[in-house]
């Protein structure tokens, strides 16, 4: 179903740390992407793929945080989160920290047809973080040229050379 996907694209909106679904209003937007890009990560259908993850609407984040609002409301790990910078530094710096520590993470499945637990390999996996703006031309083409080395990196892979 899934073969030949190479790169996937996961799209964050950083600045819903404060929002809940609309379907659901006692989940929160930010938290619902944390658990949909673990599931991502882990799927065994997209074991091959890297994940390019965009860190979207930097500018909306950092107009929230400037009004003072403070993620540690809804994440109160951020209070014991250590990084340079200022709020607005640390508050995005913490999100990135939040799916890239997904990312380490070990995933077991359990096969209950073989009544036994998998433990998958720790594979090396390419996953580049972008904090982006849409509106942000240089931003994006940034992004496209890290893109860009991903799928020369699988194929210079592919053919043995990397």
């Amino acid at each position: 179903v899934f073969e030949g996907i190479h790169a996937i694209w996961f799209m964050v909106a950083c600045s819903d740390f404060d929002q809940t679904l609309r379907e659901d209003n006692t989940q929160n937007r930010l938290k619902e992407s944390l658990i949909l890009f673990e599931d991502v990560w882990h799927s065994r259908f997209l074991i091959e793929a890297g994940l390019i993850v965009f860190l979207n609407k930097q500018d909306i984040l950092e107009s929230k945080i400037s009004q003072g609002r403070s993620i540690a409301d809804y994440f109160p790990e951020f209070t014991r989160f250590v990084a340079p910078g200022d709020e607005y530094t640390r508050t995005k710096l913490f999100i990135r920290s939040l799916f890239a520590e997904l990312t380490k993470k070990r995933c077991e499945r359990r096969k209950i047809t073989e009544r036994f637990v998998v433990l998958e390999a720790s594979r090396t996996r390419e996953c580049y973080f972008h904090f982006t703006t849409a509106t942000d031309t240089d931003n994006v083409r940034i992004v496209f040229r890290d893109v860009h080395q991903m799928i020369l990196t699988h194929i210079l892979d592919n053919i043995g050379v990397y």
